[in-house]
């Protein structure tokens, strides 16, 4: 069983990204890609709708050629024919889309290079490494050997000339399903069952959602992916951790088809997060059985039900991005992908303030001119001002007998809350409140207002005074902190 990690909000690893260190390695002054342009590309299958698991494997792919100022390719890979549709192909280009990737003139379908994939197969029964194989389902899984004893196949030896008939026959539909094969001959007495002679090749009568019924043998992911991946120019292949017992069939295969290219596949752990399904066979089962709404319910860990449910493209990119990349499996606390949209939210989400019964209030002795007081708690931000004139006019609620002229919190810079007070003793106070630490700063300014009630009796003195006597000044309401590039804070004008 996977070790299970638990990443939560005050515990984020740092990003330790091995791929990067590969890639720096490979184009670097004589590596294997040296002076090419990194090349990676996303292969998801179109039987379903892409979830939040989906979304760590596409911005590895995306984002390492962002990094290195590459490329990425987008390619269906529909060689499967059995629940692939034209739905999830729009579905997954728009997900792709909303995150804010893109893959320019650069999107294929696997079966654009079902022709290749033939001829590549014929190439290798001609070379004799290569034949077809009579093996019922039930035989292969007898003839399969183990740690000790070594697969067989009667039919390995099958001459050339006769695999080739029997493939093109194949291929013309003569056979019924399960009756042939096209096996690579590799070793049967590898250590790794991947490579005991694989499949290459398959009899399927399913019609595919491009190429109808001219195909009725299909190549297997583990032949196609590799050739797909030579024939785009992809440099590196990056793809889940349960493809690296795969990765000696990908290399035996570039090695030995006649390609362009020779890829390197770089592998990586799968996204776990607890209490969250992230099989697409499991989900789309659920809305088979119409046990939700479908793909985008918002209860679906898919990135539509995500985008209704209110995530942000930013927030699961930086979830991604913070959760890191590794070799080993590993399972994040959903509380923590929660974690990452509030903080989106908090510094993106649009705030509105107001003023059940305003009263007019004039500040009488302020010079005219002048900039606000309040201005000195921002001399730090760019462009940081407050538009005040002579006439300095508030609102007032009509009970209590203090000012709020100034409500925000600044992320992107301190994190800090401030508030501005006029008080019963004729001061303004500047309130800064650091997480619970409070700082104090008096402005004299006198106050005149005698329908509202307020004189100059006693000051506040104490933090509950003033939070006890608070009002809200609706004419001032602070701008958000936007990337840290400079705050802008102006006062609306007073209505009589």
């Amino acid at each position: 069983m996977a070790e299970e990690i638990k990443l939560t909000q005050d515990e984020a690893p740092e990003s330790r990204n091995f791929i990067h260190a590969f890639i720096e390695e490979d184009i670097g002054p004589g590596g294997q890609f040296e002076g090419m342009t990194v090349h990676t590309r996303f292969p998801p299958e179109p039987n379903g709708y892409l979830h939040i698991g989906h979304c760590k494997a596409l911005t590895i792919d995306f984002g390492t050629a962002e990094k290195f100022g590459g490329l990425c390719n987008l390619r269906m890979d529909d060689t499967n024919p059995t629940k692939e549709d034209e739905e999830f192909v729009d579905a997954i280009q728009q997900d792709i889309h909303w995150l804010g990737f893109d893959w320019g003139d650069r999107f294929f379908y696997g079966s654009d290079y079902f022709d290749e994939d033939y001829r590549q197969a014929v190439g290798l029964i001609k070379k004799g490494l290569a034949y077809v194989c009579e093996l019922t389902p039930e035989q292969f899984k007898e003839y399969r050997g183990d740690t000790t004893t070594p697969a067989r196949s009667p039919w390995r030896d099958r001459p050339i000339e006769e695999s080739l008939d029997l493939f093109e026959r194949m291929k013309n539909g003569e056979f019924p399903e399960g009756k042939y094969t096209l096996r690579a001959k590799i070793d049967l007495a590898s250590g790794n069952f991947n490579m005991r002679d694989p499949v290459l090749y398959r009899i399927n009568y399913l019609p595919h959602h491009r190429q109808g019924n001219k195909w009725c043998i299909y190549p297997m992911y583990d032949f196609a992916h590799p050739i797909q991946d030579a024939l785009e120019g992809i440099t590196h292949s990056l793809c889940s951790l349960e493809f690296e017992n795969h990765r000696p069939l990908y290399n035996w295969v570039v090695e030995h088809c006649d390609l362009p290219s020779h890829p390197r596949q770089i592998e990586f752990a799968r996204l776990g997060i607890d209490h969250t399904v992230l099989s697409k066979r499991k989900l789309r089962k659920l809305v088979e059985e119409g046990r939700d709404s479908g793909w985008d319910d918002p209860r679906m860990p898919t990135l539509c039900g995500l985008r209704r449910r209110g995530y942000t493209p930013r927030s699961i990119r930086n979830f991604c991005e913070r959760i890191g990349v590794a070799k080993s499996a590993n399972v994040v606390e959903y509380g923590f992908l929660e974690h990452c949209l509030r903080e989106d939210l908090n510094e993106t989400a649009q705030r509105t303030m107001a003023v059940i019964r305003p009263i007019r209030l004039t500040i009488t002795n302020y010079p005219e001119g002048s900039l606000c007081a309040a201005n000195q708690l921002f001399d730090y931000v760019q462009n940081g001002t407050i538009q005040c004139g002579g006439d300095w006019g508030g609102y007032w609620s009509g009970k209590d007998t203090a000012f709020e002229l100034l409500s925000t919190t600044m992320d992107n810079f301190t994190g800090m809350d401030y508030y501005i007070w006029i008080t019963q003793g004729g001061g303004l106070k500047c309130y800064q409140d650091m997480y619970g630490k409070y700082n104090m700063t008096y402005f004299p300014i006198m106050i005149n207002h005698a329908e509202s009630g307020i004189r100059s009796t006693k000051p506040i003195t104490s933090i509950k005074d003033m939070q006890s006597m608070k009002i809200r000044l609706g004419g001032v309401m602070a701008g958000r902190a936007a990337e840290k590039l400079g705050i802008n804070i102006t006062t609306v004008a007073a209505s009589e």
